[in-house]
């Protein structure tokens, strides 16, 4: 005989808060079991650790922070002036350090292939953002992959090349140099995954110039105003993703990464600098949420930008400029981690006037993420033991339930 449910109602103003409920009849597995490992788990993290903290022998220290979080891919910058200063001086120290202290910790690791170094265009800078003399490139890449190979296992070409900041070519242009780097990584490494175009934004213009069959995962950049998480003006899941679905329905079916995406706790123009560390966390986990619960679309990896801030004074990182003063995104993120981490997506439910739940399934529960504002409560069908958590994994009290069903009207 299966119990009648339980109402549970959670005021949810301004707070995010994980529900799990058993399902109704299925058996409750306590504690759940441990999130997939490796290259199963959804989660990553831009790292840039081999770029950006001082080589000096001590990047360990951010790489337990990196772990931390339980993800299990890291994001690593190949920049060819960093491995290659000069023509034929390659240099591996500083990668070698991040990459090996980062597969010691069990991480998975995608490579970043970018940028013209100045030398190979004559320039004086160090870097340049015209497009590369390609046997140059080649003889970058090749080396690069062939050092790495037993420990990289997928390659992302170029860091948004739609936007003119880091790419000064044409669409046609990046379209030849993903086909002759798809073509260079499969001759040294054929089991390797190339990511590919990394574009920011679905740009169907961009998207309709690519050699479909030149990468294996549709990366992107999916920056997301924080009006459009709670419908306001535009929705995300109701026309971003879909529209992104339609997308791959034309041009045929891809496994989709989400390279980068996040907010930055500092001040700026575009809407997802939010200027609070507490909403950086809100929306980092709100935006997770509805991405990985929409079904339609077979999103494997999500990784926000980034491990550690730019900048002093607040940035996108999940720590401070200093690699390792947790922000509130971080434990937001772990949270995120570890309950969501190998939940099949259920789609988005109806749980009241002006609240947000989207909703999964793993290891016999329903899994359920809320939030609201302006005093919203939602409503949600629950048994008895449901469990409540907020936004940084605390068990929260005081969600208020109606009255056990009579067992004479089961």
């Amino acid at each position: 005989m299966r119990p009648q449910p339980y109402l549970c109602s959670v005021r949810v103003a301004l707070l995010l808060v994980l529900v799990l409920v058993a399902s109704f009849g299925a058996p409750v597995l306590r504690p759940a079991a441990a999130a997939p490992a490796g290259s199963a788990s959804r989660f990553g993290l831009v790292a840039d650790i081999g770029t950006r903290h001082p080589c000096d022998g001590r990047q360990g220290g951010p790489v337990g922070v990196l772990a931390g979080t339980g993800v299990k891919w890291a994001l690593e910058e190949f920049r060819w002036e960093w491995v290659e200063p000069s023509r034929g001086n390659f240099t591996w120290t500083c990668m070698d350090r991040a990459v090996d202290d980062e597969r010691a910790r069990g991480l998975d690791i995608i490579g970043q292939l970018d940028y013209t170094a100045g030398w190979a265009v004559g320039s004086s800078a160090l870097i340049s953002y015209d497009p590369p003399p390609l046997d140059l490139w080649q003889r970058y890449v090749t080396q690069t992959v062939t050092r790495y190979k037993d420990r990289v296992s997928a390659w992302q070409v170029w860091n948004e090349p739609n936007n003119p900041t880091f790419w000064t070519g044409t669409k046609e242009q990046y379209a030849q140099l993903l086909q002759v780097t798809y073509d260079t990584i499969k001759r040294v490494d054929p089991g390797a995954k190339v990511l590919g175009p990394t574009i920011t934004g679905v740009d169907e213009s961009w998207l309709d110039a690519m050699p479909w069959d030149k990468f294996d995962v549709l990366a992107l950049h999916l920056y997301v105003p924080p009006a459009a998480l709670n419908d306001q003006g535009y929705s995300y899941y109701t026309q971003g993703l879909p529209n992104l679905k339609s997308v791959l329905t034309r041009r045929g079916p891809k496994p989709i990464w989400i390279t980068e995406f996040g907010y930055s706790s500092g001040q700026g123009a575009q809407p997802w600098y939010v200027g609070d560390e507490k909403l950086q966390a809100r929306y980092l986990v709100e935006y997770i949420a509805q991405t990985l619960a929409y079904p339609g679309l077979n999103i494997e990896r999500v990784l926000p930008y980034a491990l550690n801030d730019d900048t002093p004074g607040g940035g996108f990182g999940l720590t401070r400029y200093d690699w390792s003063s947790r922000k509130p995104a971080y434990d937001a993120y772990r949270t995120a981690i570890a309950r969501l981490d190998g939940a099949t997506p259920r789609g988005k439910a109806q749980v009241g006037v002006g609240a947000f739940a989207f909703r999964f399934e793993r290891d016999g529960k329903r899994i359920d993420v809320v939030w609201g504002a302006n005093g919203a409560t939602a409503t949600i069908a629950a048994n008895s033991d449901a469990e409540v958590y907020d936004l940084y994994g605390a068990a929260r009290r005081g969600a208020q339930r109606d009255a056990p069903p009579n067992p004479a009207d089961r």
